[in-house]
């Protein structure tokens, strides 16, 4: 497909495999204790940092737009969808509305908060990342701030599920290896 020549794949792959494998080592002490919770909870978070700097680099290192300004909502959007290469448009409206999917999955797991209160961090981190470019000389877009926001925003109702499944785990009990008598 025409859209995976403008990702860096290779290194893609090359990050989620290294945070897997920090996840899983995150994880490894709660699962020694025999506490499921503790185990995915710091899973969660250390997967949630790596998509948090993972949002920072494709936002603030890359260089899109230069200075460019629009606070017209839907404008940008409307200019994507009439552009000459319509996968490519495509790809940018869904790579926006899925750049917070991560964070708004994770952060109810991570925090223990609640959808709400994970929605309202995940618009007002979009927003500050927003301002960010626009105080760095980096183009600042009110359809980015919606995207971004709608994605990270539906995703956190799984992820609020996830972290309601999540904290209902017993933990296992674990004996000292001895069998408890009748």
């Amino acid at each position: 497909m025409d859209v995976f020549r403008y990702l860096p794949v290779p290194l893609l792959l090359l990050v989620l495999t290294v945070g897997l494998v920090a996840a899983a080592t995150a994880a490894v002490p709660g699962m020694r204790r025999g506490d499921r919770r503790a185990a995915a909870v710091a899973s969660c978070r250390v997967l949630l940092a790596g998509a948090l700097l993972g949002v920072l680099a494709l936002t603030q290192v890359t260089s899109y737009g230069g200075g460019r300004v629009n606070l017209v909502p839907f404008a940008s959007i409307a200019s994507e969808l009439g552009n000459a290469n319509p996968r490519l448009a495509v790809a940018n409206i869904l790579g926006n509305a899925l750049l917070f999917v991560p964070v708004g999955l994770l952060l109810p797991t991570a925090t223990g908060w609640r959808w709400s209160r994970s929605a309202v961090a995940v618009v007002v981190l979009v927003v500050a990342i927003e301002l960010l470019q626009l105080l760095t000389g980096r183009s600042a877009d009110i359809d980015d701030v919606i995207l971004n926001s709608l994605g990270g925003v539906l995703a956190a109702v799984p992820g609020a599920w996830i972290a309601r499944r999540a904290s209902a785990l017993p933990p296992r009990v674990r004996t000292s290896g001895a069998r408890t008598g009748v």
